[in-house]
């Protein structure tokens, strides 16, 4: 199904509204309780990790897919309509067990519908996303910021869940606290290249890709450190995945600081020869 730049934006406004608004619910329901939702429910817990990383991962490659210009797979975004739900039903599973399984039957409903609609629709109109220019514009950083920020605000609230009944802070023992100080460095390295990458934008100068790939890994990575202490096993997988990505943008960047160091050794000896005299210039 071809989702428009306008249906990501409504969709992804309201999963994100109604994942922080059921959030609050879990501190309420565990705020007098002696245990923590990590001691009964953290099979649901995780499975809405996995649903709010599935829906990021998704959003964010429509996103690359149509900036590319590509053709965007209509699995994508029915992966995009499943996970974003999936992750909400996952919360209202913890507080309203019996609305949880309604929710979960009607969305199962709706989408069978919607593919039905689809398979009959498929011969008059083809599932290839809108173009998109090939540069990031305003609105695709706007989108990345919007995608990222949910996913840290969407997890730093299972820190509250897991250590409100403790009698020790995260802040004191130095696995979490270190944890806890990746996040805040990784989320200021975004803020710093998200800024700086606007403000070349505002005075028409053309962004590294450096500056865009520095964004796009210190993001995940702030989102994986609080991982790793609420869901350490997955965390360190998604760090092995998140350090390939690494590399590879790495190899990118060097390629093009190499190409601007080539371009300004030229540009240098093209000066030297344009100033300096000629052989038979007099004496």
């Amino acid at each position: 199904m071809a989702l428009s730049v306008s249906d990501l934006g409504a969709l992804h406004a309201t999963i994100t509204f109604t994942i922080l608004a059921f959030i609050p619910l879990l501190l309420l329901k565990y705020q007098k309780e002696d245990t923590s939702p990590f001691d009964d429910h953290a099979f649901i817990l995780l499975a809405f990790y996995l649903a709010t990383l599935l829906y990021a991962i998704a959003m964010v490659t429509n996103i690359l897919l149509r900036i590319r210009d590509t053709e965007c797979p209509k699995i994508v975004g029915n992966i995009c309509l499943l996970s974003g739900p999936l992750a909400t039903i996952s919360l209202v599973f913890i507080p309203f067990p019996l609305v949880g399984w309604f929710l979960f039957a009607l969305s199962m409903d709706y989408l069978a519908m919607k593919e039905e609609d689809n398979n009959k629709n498929h011969g008059h109109s083809s599932s290839s996303c809108k173009k998109m220019p090939t540069a990031l514009s305003a609105g695709d950083l706007a989108a990345f910021h919007a995608i990222y920020g949910s996913q840290i605000l969407a997890s730093t609230p299972f820190l509250l869940l897991k250590f409100q009944k403790s009698n020790v802070s995260p802040f004191d023992d130095d696995y979490t606290s270190t944890m806890l100080l990746a996040c805040f460095i990784s989320t200021l390295i975004y803020i710093s290249a998200m800024v700086l990458e606007f403000k070349l934008r505002i005075r028409d100068i053309e962004c590294p890709i450096t500056i865009t790939n520095v964004a796009q890994l210190s993001a995940p990575l702030a989102s994986i450190s609080l991982a790793m202490i609420t869901f350490p096993y997955l965390a360190w997988f998604l760090l092995a995945i998140w350090i390939v990505f690494f590399v590879k943008m790495a190899i990118e960047s060097c390629l093009e600081f190499l190409s601007l160091f080539g371009k300004s050794d030229q540009i240098c000896r093209e000066t030297k020869s344009d100033v300096s005299p000629s052989d038979d210039s007099p004496v």
